[in-house]
């Protein structure tokens, strides 16, 4: 019995030892081998750049969203008052975004004042209103009309429409 141990102990150690000394290749080792990947790093290199510019211009976007002194720029602006923590907010951000998806560019623009930053708070307070609310100011950032609560992007169409088109009348 002991010497079969023994010889198991023997093979693992040979095993083991043959284990540590036998020669690694390595890894892409070639120039085929490299060859062969670098349309996965391309790929890969190409996907976190988009990914990359899709984010900077995303940061982007939203600084200028929440650029309220462009209200009275030479386009009619849709403003919300925003409480980011909000998800009633956020509800309406989405249909209101959902309904400028109508427009073309320059048309209207969306501006955003954060109730959590002083001007938004002066804004909301100057017009007597709380979050989730829209206001609508013409070209020259007249008030021409306010939108309380969570709307459709149906109901919001029509009167970003006429605010477009410079029909909409002082109700606010």
């Amino acid at each position: 019995m002991k010497k079969a141990s023994n010889r198991v102990r023997e093979r693992r150690k040979k095993a083991a030892s043959s284990a540590h000394n036998a020669p690694l290749k390595p890894a892409n080792s070639s120039r085929r081998d490299f060859m062969g990947n670098a349309a996965t790093y391309g790929l890969g290199a190409a996907a976190l750049g988009g990914v990359g510019y899709w984010a900077v211009d995303s940061v982007i976007a939203g600084i200028a969203e929440g650029d309220i002194s462009r209200i009275g720029n030479g386009v009619p602006s849709v403003v919300q008052i925003h409480d980011p923590q909000c998800s009633v907010c956020a509800r309406l951000m989405r249909q209101t975004r959902n309904a400028l998806d109508n427009f073309d560019d320059g048309e209207l623009q969306f501006l955003v004042a954060n109730i959590k930053s002083g001007e938004g708070r002066e804004l909301a307070a100057k017009y007597g209103v709380p979050h989730v609310t829209l206001l609508l100011f013409n070209k020259v950032g007249r008030h021409v009309h306010t939108i309380s609560g969570v709307q459709s992007s149906d109901v919001l169409t029509p009167i970003f429409r006429s605010l477009s088109g410079g029909t909409l009348a002082q109700s606010g």
